[in-house]
């Protein structure tokens, strides 16, 4: 399997052969976000902006201004948290046409630990007037959220994780904005998932069947806008909803579900994810059961329940 920033890298060359007017922004960081691969082909509308993020949101907002579509990328950390201003006064005050690619997302960062791992950035977004956010499953809907977000006007923020994900969860799936998708039916739960996580959301509901729990999954990478009906129906159908994230639980998926529910349809709510601490440096594979989103983590934790 491909890992999803490589995917990332070679279809920003594909959509700039679809784009005349769209630009690739980097800070510093072309060989690890793979935004190299598009300098490669269209050197002309590459800027490399340097250790020097806040100026690279000002530039993509003058590009935009004259007509250009700018994708910016660097590590979900420092877009979400050290350009926090800039984007929020600069692109989603004005409702700039910026797309902002958000590299080595949650907690997978390359053993760089707690300062480049971002456990918040879908909270801080999903807050941002006018922001779009997705995180895809996969790497065929990234190249589908990647296309979504060149063909909608304003500002959109999306996650492009380091790992190579499980190629299944858009099997059968189109990505479109504000909409979510049934993985698997059940009668009993529903698990919740976003990005990279479904992948282990799934194949946990499918081990529970062996346990006698029949467990629907929803795999939503469209965070804002979000699709409320769905899940709506599948609280009022099951009764009981667990979330998946890479992701605090405070603010991101879990809270979002929460937010939804509490209003539409009261519903037990377990939240799945990372608690209020910041992370350890590990493997990826470590991280993922000490923190408890991974398949046998996601089983345990519900079977408890």
């Amino acid at each position: 399997m491909e890992e999803m920033r490589e995917t990332f890298g070679k279809y920003l060359a594909t959509l700039g052969s679809e784009y005349d007017n769209m630009y690739v922004l980097d800070a510093d960081l072309k060989t690890s976000t793979r935004t190299v691969l598009f300098e490669d082909v269209y050197p002309k509308r590459f800027v490399q902006c340097g250790i020097a993020e806040q100026n690279m949101v000002g530039i993509s907002a003058g590009l935009a201004l004259e007509g250009k579509i700018p994708v910016i990328c660097t590590f979900a950390a420092f877009l979400s948290q050290r350009v926090l201003d800039q984007v929020n006064t600069s692109l989603a005050y004005p409702h700039i046409n910026v797309k902002l690619a958000a590299a080595y997302s949650g907690i997978y960062a390359s053993m760089c630990g707690a300062t480049h791992q971002s456990l918040e950035d879908l909270a801080i977004m999903r807050a941002m007037p006018g922001m779009y956010v997705a995180a895809p499953g996969d790497n065929r809907e990234l190249q589908q959220v990647m296309k979504a977000a060149m063909e909608h006007e304003g500002p959109v923020y999306y996650r492009v994780n380091r790992g190579a994900p499980d190629s299944s969860i858009s099997d059968g799936h189109t990505f479109s904005w504000g909409k979510g998708h049934v993985l698997r039916e059940g009668d009993d739960i529903t698990i919740v998932s976003t990005g990279i996580t479904s992948q282990w959301a799934l194949e946990a509901a499918n081990k529970l069947s062996s346990y006698g729990v029949s467990a629907r999954v929803l795999h939503m990478p469209s965070i804002k806008p979000f699709d409320e009906e769905l899940l709506i129906k599948a609280a009022k159908e099951t009764g009981q909803v667990f979330t998946v994230e890479n992701h605090s639980v405070i603010g991101g998926l879990g809270g979002l579900v929460a937010e939804v529910l509490s209003y539409h349809h009261p519903t037990r709510i377990v939240r799945i994810g990372i608690q209020d601490h910041f992370c350890e440096t590990a493997a990826d594979d470590v991280l993922t059961e000490h923190y408890g989103i991974g398949c046998d983590a996601i089983v345990e934790r519900i079977l408890e329940k």
